[in-house]
């Protein structure tokens, strides 16, 4: 049977799920199988051929009850877990309107390509027993290798597209409140800067009036993987201020860089942390930029933390590959 991913149009934008997408399939390939990437017209043109298919639909589209219906009884539709409209911010309103959304692509879905250990729990809370869950979580995306650190400087990189979900305003805005004017502290921000045009400028407008961010903070843009690796380098501590990550793949690579991370509790973001020793997870953005503000002002106890962080051990996408093989349900009916 052939694996097909169906994935959004625009698949070659940067994003944590675009990635994990595009090197999951790649790693596929490299272990032999049988795998294609399609846009949803082009999948239900597949379906409509009577073709036996594994579909692995992206929740970006979650359009799994029509290719369901197109698709034959010897195809299966998976639905692939990147996150959740429900658990995303925005209104009551908007959230209600996601989770009817995720009620029908459930139980259309013949199973499910979990991301991390939080999506499995959800799903599973969300009574999808009885379908297959595979859990596949994502390698970095690029090699890290822990640098030297520097304690003179409070060094602080965000990578994030800057986005409403990612929490970029609400640190701006908390750092603004409790770091001194005076202390030795700097922050880059890495990742897309058109998602939100107005959300970029309201950050940009407050770093550039905040007598505590003024000239402090570098807006790097989307990086390359060369560039990208420099700035983990550069850094020693890394921040997260994301509402929720279904994964957390930029964290996951800030801790096999060796950065000491400081993240909020929300999805999958604590997983990654064990406090104290690698990092420490926030109730919440206030509490967050706070605990950035103390570490900017006190050199020994930033020194003390960043020299007791030992990098996380990278894994990689070939062991991606590998666990999505030994979990593939054998070709056959409908699983359910």
């Amino acid at each position: 049977m052939r694996e097909i991913f169906v994935l959004p149009d625009n698949r070659r934008a940067r994003s944590g799920g675009n990635l994990y997408n595009r090197l999951l399939i790649a790693a596929l390939r490299g272990e032999g199988l049988r795998v294609a990437a399609m846009t949803v017209d082009q999948a239900l043109r597949h379906a409509a051929t009577g073709r036996p298919a594994r579909y692995f639909v992206d929740t970006l589209l979650m359009d799994v009850a029509r290719l369901r219906a197109r698709a034959g009884p010897a195809s299966q539709c998976f639905l692939l877990v990147h996150y959740f409209p429900s658990l995303m911010p925005g209104s009551a309103r908007a959230r209600a309107a996601g989770r009817r959304q995720e009620d029908a692509a459930f139980a259309a879905a013949d199973g499910f390509l979990a991301t991390s250990r939080f999506t499995e729990e959800q799903l599973t809370a969300r009574g999808v027993r009885g379908k297959p869950v595979m859990r596949v979580e994502p390698a970095p995306t690029l090699s890290l290798a822990p640098s030297p650190r520097t304690f003179a400087t409070c060094r602080v990189l965000m990578v994030a597209n800057v986005t409403p979900g990612k929490g970029v305003l609400d640190l701006l805005q908390g750092l603004d409140r409790h770091l001194p004017a005076d202390c030795d502290f700097s922050l880059e921000i890495a990742g897309l800067l058109d998602h939100d045009r107005a959300y970029v400028e309201r950050c940009r407008r407050l770093a550039e009036r905040s007598a505590a961010l003024r000239g402090r903070v570098r807006w790097l843009g989307a990086l390359g993987p060369a560039a990208l690796r420099r700035t983990y380098a550069r850094n020693a501590i890394f921040v997260s201020a994301s509402h929720i990550e279904s994964f957390g793949m930029a964290i996951q690579e800030a801790r096999c860089a060796g950065l000491y991370v400081l993240t909020l509790p929300g999805g999958n973001a604590a997983s990654h942390v064990t406090s104290g020793s690698c990092g420490e997870v926030a109730p919440t953005i206030d509490a967050l930029a706070a605990r950035v503000a103390t570490l900017a002002q006190d050199r020994a106890m930033r020194e003390r933390l960043l020299r007791r962080v030992k990098a996380a051990p990278a894994p990689t996408w070939r062991e991606a590959a590998r666990r999505f093989l030994a979990q593939l349900p054998a070709d056959g009916a409908r699983t359910a």
